[in-house]
């Protein structure tokens, strides 16, 4: 293996399933980290987040397969009052425990059995974590001791020491899932209660000195997998946790809308739980990016990569938090990793447009074609001004505008030149407002992926909080690279675009697994995208880079479905919800306004900052969703209309089975 195939592995796997239970050496604390107050909490937590976000990789960082890791040199005395148990939800289990002709209170029962075995087994299994840990006053003869003769008062059959018991729950759960599969023709086994977990908990107190002021932490991912009735039956463990076994809930975003227990009760947030959205950490631009590079330079890092900002062991240190917050820390951090992944400044971008004969010629192009709209006379080489390419590049927007004379605009060029108060760098900002619109529109037509994808901290904006995406992202430059340094890493630019462009059609691809709804996701944010797409593409860029919408209610409101399919897409990160900034109508859907996530703005060639909103009526909206084929090429049409765009080659290549031609 080169070095190449060493680092890019280092970045291969993505995905909390794929790096096992342990994850001491792997994990690296988040900033927010003390703010959860985790394991110290009294009172259950429910932590929400879209994929990616590292929901999992913290509740496995909980567990006592990475508390009591065999690679945790020293375990402080007080980790033993916090031993995390992590379960992750069987979908397929929790979707057979319904129906088949029992009634709800067997499957009630069932449900709690498959609890009970589950727990019970990691319970037992923390114990032989721990006495093969470091930690101190726990060993495997006094495991051997423990006496559990207690348990036969739920199970005759249960035997007395800790190995045969986790061995005789095993064989228990092996039965259940046989008789799962075959409950019309065998008979239902005895279902264990939770009290169960209590009593194993309470035997192992009272038996280990060491153990009496232990309590137990249940961290259930995926609670959005459950079934309705499973879900109030986890509410009600919810609401009656106590030490000293507390449950805890991880899931997507808009998934928690059981709030009923098996009784009359209902959970009340702060009462019964306190919840965190860590994506809401995010919201100071630097932490995810400080946090992101500090994730990849940990994976680098023990791939051979040296001289990097980073001491691994501060990574998985709370004392070191405060001094990975400092500011100072954080530029350190983020400007190695732009080094890493160099980005393009915008005059950068501008200058190497005149140094490209094709996109030169196209820009002299866009200038001629507006100015005969114009009907003016000048030459458009006055316009092109080598020494001031960001403005040129937006000339053509100016000049489709009526408001606009085009001797007007040819003099604050020449005012910009001379150093004097002028329209495109002074207040009115056009180079500023325009630029990105305005560059995208220039690429829009070639067969060659814009540059302004390119760029540590543009990856990160397009990642958006998922640690996911900006590890597949960085992952694919350094495959695209030609071989590299593993003592320098530098990753061209061309190689980031063309890895941003293969990450987007990726993920974009991934969604018609997302859920009962995929195909209907997938097929809304290719049309989303695809209305975008042309968006950007207005001549007179009136509107610069529209990636996000809010919904006129006019005739007829959304139906209940369609309220439905809107928290699905946010549930799985297809598009982000955030309250509208700019209410230019009082008819909009209350004060919401829906991003579509960045990660897909490469596939559409569209920005992947957050411009323009673009305020569409409740009918367009449900045609985007589920309209016919005719009803999206109408809907497209009629703003191909309103906007005047002219249709290009690479735009009909997304939209081949459309006739979008005037």
């Amino acid at each position: 293996m080169n070095k190449n195939q060493s680092i890019e592995g280092a970045l291969s796997q993505n995905r909390a399933e794929e790096q096992g239970n342990d994850l001491w050496e792997d994990f690296v604390i988040p900033p927010f980290y003390k703010k959860l107050d985790l394991l110290i909490a009294k009172k259950p937590r429910v932590i929400v987040g879209g994929r990616g976000c590292g929901k999992t990789m913290l509740l496995k960082y909980l567990s006592h397969n990475s508390q009591f890791s065999p690679n945790r040199s020293q375990i402080p005395s007080d980790t033993i009052y916090h031993i995390g148990i992590y379960w992750r939800v069987d979908t397929h289990f929790a979707s057979m425990m319904t129906k088949r002709s029992l009634s709800d209170d067997t499957w009630i029962n069932a449900f709690s059995h498959l609890a009970s075995l589950l727990i019970g087994i990691e319970i037992f299994k923390s114990l032989n974590t721990i006495a093969k840990s470091s930690f101190e006053g726990l060993g495997q003869d006094d495991i051997n001791k423990l006496d559990l003769a207690a348990l036969r008062n739920f199970d005759p059959g249960m035997p007395t020491t800790a190995g045969d018991c986790e061995r005789h729950l095993t064989d228990r759960l092996w039965q259940f899932q046989t008789w799962l599969n075959n409950v019309r023709k065998i008979p239902d086994p005895v279902f264990l209660p939770t009290s169960f977990i209590k009593v194993i908990i309470s035997q192992i107190k009272e038996q280990f000195t060491v153990l009496e002021n232990a309590n137990y932490f249940v961290y259930l991912d995926e609670y959005e997998n459950l079934l309705p009735e499973q879900q109030r039956i986890v509410n009600t463990w919810l609401k009656h946790s106590e030490m000293p076994l507390i449950f805890n809930l991880a899931m997507k975003r808009s998934s928690f809308n059981e709030r009923q227990t098996i009784g009359n009760e209902s959970l009340v947030a702060i009462n019964d739980y306190r919840d965190f959205d860590l994506e809401k950490f995010y919201v100071d631009e630097n932490a995810f990016d400080s946090f992101a590079a500090e994730i990849l330079f940990l994976r680098l890092s023990k791939n051979g990569v040296r001289d990097l900002p980073i001491v691994p062991a501060d990574l998985r240190d709370v004392d070191k938090l405060e001094f990975r917050n400092n500011t100072d820390y954080k530029t350190k951090l983020i400007a190695c990793a732009q080094k890493m992944f160099p980005g393009f400044s915008q005059a950068q971008l501008a200058k190497d447009v005149f140094k490209d004969k094709p996109l030169k010629d196209r820009l002299k192009s866009q200038i001629s074609a507006a100015l005969s709209y114009r009907n003016s006379k000048i030459s458009v080489s006055k316009f092109m001004k080598d020494k001031i390419p960001e403005s040129v590049i937006i000339v053509p927007a100016l000049l489709y505008r009526k408001r606009e004379r085009p001797e007007d605009i040819l003099s604050q060029l020449e005012n910009q030149l001379k150093g004097l108060e002028n329209h495109f760098t002074g207040k009115r900002g056009w180079t500023h407002n325009f630029f990105v619109g305005c560059l995208l529109l220039l690429y829009e037509p070639l067969n060659r992926i814009c540059p302004i994808y390119s760029g540590f901290k543009t990856f990160c904006q397009m990642a958006n909080g998922n640690i996911r995406y900006l590890l597949e992202l960085c992952h694919r430059s350094i495959a695209n690279a030609d071989v590299i340094n593993s003592n320098s890493i530098k990753i061209l630019q061309k190689h980031q675009s063309a890895a941003a462009k293969q990450t987007s059609t990726s993920f974009l691809g991934e969604i018609r697994n997302f859920g009962r709804y995929g195909n209907r996701l997938h097929t809304f944010v290719l049309r989303l995208g695809g209305l975008f797409n042309h968006g950007h593409r207005r001549k007179t860029q009136s509107e610069p880079e529209p990636t996000h919408f809010s919904i006129v209610i006019n005739t007829q409101p959304l139906s209940d479905e369609h309220q439905q399919f809107l928290a699905e897409a946010i549930k799985w990160s297809v598009i982000f919800e955030a309250p509208s900034t700019k209410d230019k109508s009082p008819l909009d859907s209350e004060t919401t306004e829906y991003i579509l996530n960045p990660i897909y703005a490469p596939y559409f060639k569209i920005s992947y900052r957050k411009g323009r909103k673009l305020t569409i009526s409740s009918q367009d909206f449900r045609n985007l969703i589920d309209g016919s084929v005719n009803d999206y090429e109408r809907l497209l049409k009629n703003y191909i209309s309103k906007w005047e765009v002219e249709t290009s080659n690479g735009t009909q290549s997304l939209f081949s089975e459309l006739n979008l031609a005037k």
